[in-house]
């Protein structure tokens, strides 16, 4: 063997059981001239030879593969590989059991499937004082149990022995010994599956002794460096929903690597008591990285570098399947320490630990530590709330600090500073509220902030004289942007006159709504206008317009709705009436509103034409 038989999983010979086989089809020949080499078939197919072989784990390996007879005179060999490798036949194994690579070494056995062989041509033409090559392993499809396990999936994967391992045995490192032949399997994590901190999700390439799955390149696992970005290259690969796992990685700035050992997942899998007998088979993942702060953007998380409070990500679950039958039994449990998290630079939320437990999917157990002072802290365009916060007495907004509730899926923390009513002469301000929130998903969300001004059940009031308003803002920001904007504005005014034997009076009120969320856009103004006079008590008219128009776009269709309702009251004595007539119009850019052949037929067009020719 070229590479000290390390091409090929097997540990000695490779026994053909059959001794005789049914009568065979008239051979054609492979290639021509004084050689005589062919496919052996029996009905027109090839006849499958039993064959019996040991691992490198002392077991026996049975198998069925389709032959071709070489002549100890073919002058072609290179002809008959080409036929051999380009028919690439299909050797069949019953789900046994092979190691392939010195199983001492780690999890190097996996249920295999299907072989594939090749050969390493030794002499290239005849004579042939020995046998003229040796069967090398192609490829292999094998069963994963620790992909099996994660993804819940039966799905086979086809493999190849690593060039790296044939050229040089297992490396120091991972143990890499097989690559994937087919393009990276993504391997991805709910994050209820990974300690509800972060999904670490992989494209897994190859396969190793001592880290299991691994993802990146191969020879960086061999060398036992990671590249973050290629390792961690799936683009939900992320903490709190937002920030790229690849990006909390300490790099070299001379390699611009990481050390693989602590930073690579250790996803293994081992049968117990054995691998001889087993009973249950169990997967463990295990991860620990070095941490470094990513770079800022809307979310910036931000760790402790070193010291007694250095920051720590850790990750450790269990899946542990009865080979008897029955649901797997899952145990998951994370935990991220001393951090801040800094969402659009107004606020800051310091956490001393984020603790999270799951148990056979059941509802998580989530343990939240916070600082004892100023956990979350106002800045940039609301600093002026911790300022107020700060310099006003604490009974006025009901608490000395923020109200937090740690439930099992989010982190809430929620701010409301109340002002008392201002009056001022003329002029009065009432229903002063300012309320700012904060959540923080365990599971699966992204970080979300909050801001409100007054609210819509309690809007602010504004009074000048006879003119007031009043109104709110409450907006809510994630990570990827504004997710909702939503406000009200009004004002007015309202006159009146008492002469003695005539009275009356007018109003105007005016106002704005507007709601703006990524699917659905809403913008309304109104005008209200009336006025009402009455003389000596025995005579009272009232009218009333009330004018409205409304934007609205919703699942991108645009609308325009227009209403005008007009009010008249009249009252002589014992005797009134009133009356009301309200007229609305839509307007819309989809295919909602008739088209002119829905409303008008060809016959009833070229009639009304016809009275004008």
């Amino acid at each position: 063997f070229t590479h000290q038989g390390r091409e090929l999983p097997f540990a000695s010979n490779i026994t053909i059981n059959d001794a005789v086989t049914p009568d065979i089809d008239p051979p054609t020949a492979i290639a021509a001239g004084d050689g005589f080499s062919f496919w052996i078939d029996v009905g027109g197919a090839p006849f499958q030879f039993s064959c019996t072989a040991t691992d490198l784990a002392g077991s026996p390996i049975d198998f069925l593969a389709p032959l071709v007879f070489m002549s100890l005179s073919e002058p072609a060999t290179a002809t008959v590989k080409s036929a051999w490798s380009s028919a690439n036949p299909a050797c069949t194994v019953q789900g046994t059991l092979i190691a392939y690579a010195d199983p001492a070494a780690g999890d190097t056995v996996l249920k295999t499937n299907t072989l594939f062989f090749d050969t390493e041509v030794l002499l290239a033409s005849p004579p042939y004082p020995t046998k003229p090559f040796v069967p090398i392993l192609s490829q292999a499809v094998v069963s994963v149990p620790t992909l099996e396990h994660l993804l819940g999936t039966t799905t086979p994967i086809t493999i190849a022995l690593y060039s790296g391992y044939l050229a040089n045995d297992l490396d120091g490192n991972a143990g890499v010994f097989a690559e994937l032949a087919q393009a990276p399997l993504p391997m991805a994590f709910a994050a209820n599956q990974s300690g509800g901190l972060g999904t670490p999700n992989l494209q897994v390439k190859a396969l190793t002794a001592r880290k299991g799955v691994v993802a990146g390149e191969p020879s960086d696992a061999a060398a036992g460096t990671l590249d973050p970005t290629a390792y961690f290259s799936d683009v939900n690969a992320q903490l709190f929903g937002c920030i790229q796992i690849s990006d909390l990685i300490p790099i070299s700035q001379i390699t611009m690597k990481a050390q693989a050992g602590p930073n690579a997942p250790t996803i293994r899998t081992e049968s117990q008591p054995n691998a001889t007998n087993p009973t249950t088979v169990v997967t463990k993942i295990d991860w620990k990285p070095q941490l470094q702060s990513p770079p800022p953007g809307n979310v910036t998380l931000t760790f402790t570098p070193s010291g007694a409070n250095a920051s720590t990500l850790s990750l450790q679950a269990t899946v542990t399947r009865n080979l008897a039958g029955g649901p797997a039994s899952t145990v998951v449990s994370g935990k991220l320490t001393n951090f801040t998290l800094n969402l659009l630079n107004v606020v800051n939320l310091t956490v001393d630990s984020i603790t999270f437990t799951s148990q056979n999917g059941s509802k998580p157990d989530v343990a939240v530590e916070l600082p004892a002072t100023n956990p979350v802290q106002f800045q940039g365009a609301l600093g002026f709330v911790q300022s107020l916060a700060s310099a006003l007495p604490p009974g006025i907004f009901g608490g000395s600090g923020p109200s937090i509730d740690l439930g099992p899926t989010a982190l809430k923390v929620s701010f409301t500073l109340g002002l008392p009513t201002i009056n001022v002469g003329v002029f009065s301000l009432e229903h002063i509220a300012i309320t700012t929130g904060l959540d923080l998903p365990y599971l699966s969300g992204k970080p979300a902030f909050e801001f409100a001004f007054a609210s819509r059940s309690a809007p602010f009031l504004l009074l000048i004289e006879c003119l007031g308003g009043g109104g709110f803002v409450h907006l809510i920001v994630d990570a990827s942007g504004v997710q909702m904007v939503e406000g009200s504005l009004e004002f007015g005014g309202s006159f009146s006159i008492d002469l003695g034997v005539a009275s009356g009076g007018v109003h105007v009120l005016a106002g704005i709504y507007f709601q703006l969320k990524s699917n659905y856009t809403d913008l309304t103004g109104f005008v209200d206008i009336g006025g009402e006079v009455s003389v000596l008590g025995i005579i009272s008219i009232s009218i009333d317009l009330n004018l409205s128009l409304s934007f609205i776009i919703a699942n991108g269709t645009k609308t325009v709705q227009g209403r005008a309702t007009l009010s008249i009251s009249v009252h002589v004595l014992f005797f009134g009436i009133s009356v009301s007539v309200s007229v609305e119009k839509s307007f819309s850019s989809g295919n909602s509103d008739p088209k002119m052949g829905d409303v008008i037929s060809a016959q009833q067009w070229a009639d009304y034409a016809a009275g004008f020719a």
